[in-house]
């Protein structure tokens, strides 16, 4: 029986027009005609599609197939000028929708779920706290969502950043500027291929634009009122070595959560990148086991 993986890439078509490259993942295996599930994925900021490759690749083999998409204003944005830009982050939380009913008219009739990473499940936090906007979606997994930050701006502070999206909305700066610690660590895999990798990557952005960073820091803020009005059932993972969150700000937001079934895994020695860390496979099974046990409680409850 044949279990090699097929990784292909399409393209889809946003709401307002835009065409975005996706990355699938499926097991050719013979006779595997239908998915068992349905996973689509929401990369991080300065990411691609291609971070999901291990979960991609291991999901594949039980017949999950997965989808994810090149995120607007990162790097493989096919508008160059886009990249590091954002004039308004409800504008991700669209396209996540629009990619969720493209993907769902290709499988209508198979369990859908969302995973995001970092800035990506940010976004599918956002997503999922608004009442039916996602209603194909039947779960939710979080990989490290950096739903606080660990910097805290005064009132007067925010206004100016205000104004100045609109009268200098072009300038840039590093990543390392919402942080309070310029000097800290910057590792955010334990492999250190992995992270050579990452410096090196064609879709590295090294700055992004104050306007940029202003959506980036509402959507961010606005993770605590979501995380209230999310009901889907919520797997999170999170990292004690994450240099973007603190394992009990993740572990508050986790408590804010209104779901009645959801569920954590904390790895304390592993870093930002749960899918790229020596915790990886660890990771993995702890999805694969969240995913059997809602699709038992699914079948359950038909």
């Amino acid at each position: 029986m044949n279990k090699s993986i097929d990784k292909n890439s399409s393209q889809w078509t946003s709401s307002d027009g835009d065409i975005f490259n996706y990355t699938c993942w499926s097991s050719n295996q013979v006779g595997a005609v239908q998915p068992n599930l349905v996973l689509i994925a929401v990369h991080g900021l300065g990411g691609s599609a291609n971070d999901f490759d291990p979960l991609g690749n291991h999901l594949a083999h039980e017949n999950i197939i997965s989808y994810a998409y090149e995120m607007r204003t990162q790097g493989n944005d096919p508008k160059v000028k886009r990249r590091g830009d954002l004039i308004d982050w409800h504008i991700l939380t669209s396209d996540l929708k629009d990619f969720c009913d493209y993907i769902y008219t290709l499988h209508p009739e198979t369990t859908h779920i969302l995973a995001g990473e970092s800035m990506g499940a940010v976004v599918a936090i956002n997503a999922c706290a608004i009442e039916n906007y996602l209603p194909s979606i039947d779960g939710l997994i979080l990989f490290t969502p950096v739903t606080e930050l660990d910097i805290h701006f005064q009132r007067w502070q925010i206004r100016i950043w205000q104004l100045s999206t609109k009268i200098i909305p072009w300038i840039k700066f590093p990543p390392k500027w919402f942080s309070k610690n310029k000097d800290r660590s910057t590792r955010v895999s334990s492999d250190d291929e992995y992270e050579k990798y990452l410096v090196e990557a064609p879709h590295r952005i090294k700055c992004f634009t104050l306007r940029f960073y202003y959506n980036l820091y509402n959507m961010i803020e606005n993770c605590s009122l979501a995380a209230s009005k999310v009901k889907l059932p919520v797997l999170l993972l999170y990292a004690g070595k994450d240099i973007f969150i603190k394992a009990d700000r993740s572990e508050s937001f986790f408590a804010r959560l209104n779901s009645t079934d959801k569920q954590k895994h904390f790895y304390p020695e592993a870093f930002h990148l749960l899918l790229h860390d020596t915790n990886t496979p660890d990771v993995l099974s702890a999805v694969v086991n969240w995913i059997d046990r809602l699709q038992n409680s699914t079948k359950n409850n038909e």
